[in-house]
């Protein structure tokens, strides 16, 4: 009788310990690393603005800021002014490198930063390549142009021939 309340008591511990491994958890989204996605609700991580050179830099605001023309516009401009770097080529490297900027009041683009990196100089022609935009149309909240923090992630993909 003893033997068997062990036995019962060591399957229901494992049952739990695997009950518990097996879990719903929560979903990370790695594309913005702001957000936590739990049982389908957003929970934001950081808060909806910042305070850069004494004015607010926000990141959720009413109308966000666009490239010109339409998101279209921007893949069309990142195509036909990215420049695969050589080094990356040689050595196969692909991936994605993920950018973060503030798109200021006026539209034009500053603190731009690599937030996810991929390889040196990678990096380095995604930042040349948002260097190179056109002002934006800026984002606005509560009818007001703000500024406002963007997240881009700029793709290289070797094509085989």
């Amino acid at each position: 009788m003893k033997n068997n309340l062990i036995k019962f008591f060591i399957c229901a511990v494992i049952l739990g310990v695997a009950a518990t491994a097996n879990a719903k958890k929560p979903k990370i989204d790695y594309y913005s690393n702001i957000n936590v996605v739990y049982n389908e609700q957003q929970i934001s991580s950081q808060p909806d603005f910042e305070i850069i050179d004494n004015d607010t830099v926000w990141r959720v605001v009413d109308k966000m800021p666009r490239f010109p023309g339409s998101e279209k516009e921007l893949y069309k401009f990142l195509n036909n002014n990215i420049r695969y770097p050589l080094s990356m080529m040689e050595r196969g490297i692909q991936g994605r490198v993920t950018c973060q900027f503030i798109v200021e009041k006026d539209g034009s683009i500053t603190n731009i930063e690599v937030i996810k990196k991929l390889y040196p100089d990678g990096d380095k022609e995604a930042v040349r390549l948002i260097q190179l935009m056109p002002k934006w149309e800026a984002g606005e909240k509560d009818g007001k142009k703000v500024r406002v923090f963007f997240t881009l992630p700029i793709t290289y993909r070797l094509i085989n021939n």
